[in-house]
Formats: structure tokens, C-alpha cells, sequence
């Protein structure tokens, strides 16, 4: 099983594609952003939908319809499936005077109902190129065109003046309603309709932030112009991976947590078969995703943070013997011990992941012993986030290079807060 909680879900991810105009679309979001594919044909599907979308550019402007309207609607044809029984036993009725009021209910309900089909006809479907979308989409598309064809949306005086819509006009246009209904066309409708909605809702993030498409390929992951898309101005780097685990270290604060928040996105996205933030982006496909940003302690499984950090690796090793190709992230790996225990068990941890070569490692550290030890190593490369320094203090580029940092911040930045003196006192 995946583990991508501490890529803030809902803090980070779902803003970005949160266009939907009604919770039942917005549930159907909510399982394209969860619902890994599992397979490179599955992710090409949900590619080739994203950008048939993309490719109508009339599609995004503003929401169509009010969320009661749609509410509304829906009642007016899914929540009373035995409206046909009654039209029967009615139809005559209609012609009585005494029957004023509730035609006027009922032709209400139609107008209502065929003003909101004709809505998003027109903002939605009435100029899609179908053979654009990809085959498990195509058939449905064209049930909404024949739908609406049948309804005759684009002659009916209904959707012009209510007062026009005479009573035989009124009968016959819910006789085809109580049809689709009762034939199921207009339950496979509102499915096809929701769905559509939550994969433009993606389409519009992926405009918004100009993300851009990977490509799955047989070689390493490699990315020109990464970056954060919640960050305002952010940095872009270039990624390649040339080893099995990579080594990343840096001060506090140099943006080490945030480049790999920003990486792990990225192979997220990208397994959803979504955009990306980078420019380019090519990677193979990868069977298990494991990214541990912010580890805590577990207080309900009583785990501390420590215990924490070991079954994420130990999860992520069972995966990769399994023989999964896996891609793991791990922000200042045992952090939750004293730095010797840190030190010999890293060891034994690097050392133990490079014989996975069909798999990924990332791990950040602040462990300097660490670099005699493992620098020259091919199957182990080092990278760093740089930091300058100007008129004796720190300045971050958040820029990306190869090689360790010796780097360290934190006993100037004692003596800037003024602690030293304090307590020199």
C-alpha cells in the first residue's frame, strides 16, 4: 500500500484541482486524486481525457448552472422514478380547468429541468469533438448528445418562454423524460455528467498552474524546471537520477523538505496520470510510492517517532523484495534517535537499499560522519541545496547541485538571536 499522507492531501494536492461546482462531482474528484492507476495503459486513458479537455477552451469559463438549479433538476428526474405512472393516470386531466395549478407545478418542473439540459448543452457538450476522448468515455458522450437530441433542446419554444410551452408540448416533453428515467439513459446521464465534471475540474487546474504532461518511459526519472506549485515564485530545478539512493543534505532552512515535497508530487501526479509541475518530466512506472516528510509520534498505535521512521522503511524494503519498483522519500531519516544509533543503522539502511536497482531512494540527512563513508560510492549519489553566505549571514538559493554541503548554521544562528551573550552573562 502506498504511503503519500505526508504530501497534505488536502492541503496541497486537492487545491490545486478543486474546481467542482457540486459535491457529487467534487466525490468523484476526490477518487480520480486517490484511486492510483495501476498500470502506464491506465495513466495514457487519463491522460488522453485531461488533454482532450484541454484542447476545447470553451469549456473553461464560468460555472454554467447554480448548485440549486442542478439539485433541482436532479430531483425533478432521479428522485421520483414513478412520475411516469402518474403522467399516465393525468394526461387527461391536464385538458380540465381545475387542473390549472398543477399544470403549472409540472410545467414549472420541465422548464426548469430542460432550461438547465439546454445550459450545459451549450457550455459543455453541444461542441465537443468526441473522437478526441478516449474509447470508455466516447459511447457515453454521445448518449447525452442523443438525450438532448431527443428532447429536442435546439427547436423546443420551451427553453425560449415558459408562457409558449403549450400543454401537449408539456405532455410529450415528460412522456420522453419518464422514458429516459424509467430506461435507465437518464441514471448512465447524470454518472457521465458527474464524471466529466470531475475531470474538468482537473483540466482547470492543470491550466491554472501550467503543469505539464510526463512521459512513462523504460529509463530513470528526470525533471527540467521542478517545482512547487504552491509556491509563490518558486525555484525551479533539474532533477536526474543516476544512482539508487540518492543522498540529500544542506542547513536547516536551505528548502531541503520543501524540494522533496515538491519531488514527490511530481511522481504522485504523474501516477495518477496527471500534469506535473516541471517543464519536462520522464520516469519509469513505479509500484510502490512511500514519501516520509513529517513524520510524529503515533499516540493511538503508542509508536514514537522513532518506531515510526523504522516501519516506513521496513514497509518500503518488504515492498521492494517483493519485487515492486519502488520510489521512496525519506526527510532526515532516523531523526528520532541519537546521532550514533543514526549513524550505524543509516549505514546499514543505504547500503541495504542499493541492491534494489529497479528502485528509488531519496534521503535527506544531517549526519556529516555519513560522508566519509559512502562518497565514493557509485551507487550512491550526493546532492545538495545550496546556501551562501553575505556579510556573515546565510542566504538561500533553494537551487539544487551536486556534491555535499558542509554547510552548518545553526551555532551562527545561536549567536545572531543573541543566546551566546545571554548567556554569558
Amino acid at each position: 500500500m502506498n504511503q503519500i499522507k505526508d504530501l497534505h492531501f488536502k492541503e496541497e494536492i486537492l487545491p490545486l484541482f478543486d474546481f467542482a461546482i457540486n459535491e457529487t462531482s467534487r466525490d468523484r474528484l476526490l477518487q480520480l486524486l486517490t484511486e492510483l492507476p495501476v498500470s502506464v495503459e491506465q495513466i495514457h486513458i487519463r491522460q488522453r481525457m485531461l488533454k482532450a479537455l484541454l484542447q476545447h477552451p470553451g469549456l473553461f469559463t464560468s460555472p454554467s448552472y447554480a448548485r440549486i438549479e442542478l439539485t433541482e433538476a436532479y430531483e425533478a428526474t432521479m428522485n421520483n422514478k414513478q412520475r411516469g405512472e402518474l403522467l399516465l393516470n393525468n394526461r387527461v386531466s391536464f385538458y380540465l380547468p381545475f387542473a390549472s395549478v398543477k399544470q403549472q407545478q409540472q410545467k414549472a418542473k420541465v422548464y426548469l429541468l430542460m432550461s438547465f439540459f439546454k445550459r450545459i448543452n451549450t457550455a459543455y457538450f453541444e461542441s465537443l469533438d468526441i473522437d478526441a476522448f478516449p474509447e470508455f468515455i466516447k459511447t457515453p458522450l454521445r448518449n447525452i448528445k442523443q438525450l438532448f437530441s431527443d428532447l429536442k433542446l435546439e427547436t423546443d419554444n420551451l427553453v425560449a418562454t415558459r408562457k409558449r410551452f403549450r400543454t401537449s408540448q408539456l405532455i410529450e416533453t415528460m412522456a420522453i423524460i419518464d422514458e429516459k428515467v424509467r430506461s435507465g439513459v437518464m441514471d448512465d446521464f447524470w454518472n457521465t455528467f458527474f464524471l466529466f465534471e470531475a475531470y474538468l475540474s482537473i483540466a482547470r487546474g492543470i491550466r491554472r498552474y501550467d503543469l505539464q504532461f510526463p512521459k512513462f518511459t523504460d529509463g530513470q526519472f528526470k525533471a527540467t524546471g521542478l517545482y512547487h506549485p504552491l509556491i509563490r515564485n518558486p525555484v525551479k530545478n533539474n532533477m536526474e537520477v543516476r544512482s539508487t539512493v540518492h543522498l540529500l543534505t544542506g542547513p536547516n532552512m536551505s528548502g531541503k523538505s520543501t524540494f522533496l515535497r515538491a519531488l514527490g508530487l511530481c511522481i504522485y501526479l504523474a501516477h495518477l496520470g496527471l500534469a506535473v509541475p516541471a517543464t519536462n518530466c520522464e520516469l519509469p512506472f513505479y509500484d510502490f510510492i512511500s514519501i516520509a516528510i513529517d513524520l510524529n509520534d503515533d499516540v493511538q498505535s503508542g509508536y514514537s517517532h522513532f518506531i515510526t521512521e523504522i516501519e516506513n522503511v521496513k514497509h518500503t524494503v518488504l515492498a521492494a523484495e517483493q519485487g515492486k519498483n519502488c520510489f521512496a522519500i525519506f526527510d532526515e531519516l532516523f531523526r528520532g534517535t541519537n546521532s550514533d544509533d543514526a549513524l550505524s543503522i543509516s549505514l546499514v539502511t543505504i547500503n541495504g537499499f542499493k541492491r534494489f536497482k529497479n528502485s528509488c531512494f531519496f534521503i535527506s540527512t544531517h549526519l556529516h560522519s555519513l560522508k566519509d563513508q559512502i562518497e565514493q560510492d557509485s551507487d550512491i549519489s550526493l546532492q545538495h541545496i545550496d546556501c551562501k553566505f553575505s556579510d556573515g549571514r546565510p542566504v538561500f538559493t533553494y537551487q539544487l547541485k551536486d556534491g555535499w554541503s558542509d554547510v552548518k548554521i545553526g551555532q551562527m544562528l545561536f549567536e545572531q538571536a543573541g543566546l551566546k551573550a545571554l548567556f554569558s552573562r
